[in-house]
């Protein structure tokens, strides 16, 4: 049987860390490969990420500004690998 997992990357992070393991698109793809059972045949991972926050912040503790850049080269990295596609998403207040 063909199969489409559908992984939210808040989950997985979670769950790395939760285990000890580093996260990178390794542990992601293993991840992937590990919700199917042998007698099925992985078709499509789709790998949903909202966009990170940035800006500048302003810690209550600290009050000193701090500014916040994503890099999200990994994800276009991801969506390079085989039976993978990353879909994006956007929070929104």
């Amino acid at each position: 049987m063909k199969v489409a997992v559908l992984i939210d990357d808040g989950y997985v992070r979670a769950t790395a860390k939760a285990a000890g393991r580093n996260y990178d698109n390794d542990f992601i793809e293993e991840f992937a490969q590990g919700c199917v059972v042998p007698d099925e045949y992985l078709l499509r991972v789709l790998f949903c990420d909202g966009s990170r926050y940035q800006g500048t912040v302003q810690p209550p503790v600290s009050g000193q500004s701090k500014e916040l850049r994503s890099n999200d080269h990994w994800l276009v990295d991801l969506g390079k690998r085989e039976r993978f596609a990353v879909r994006r998403g956007i929070i929104e207040d």
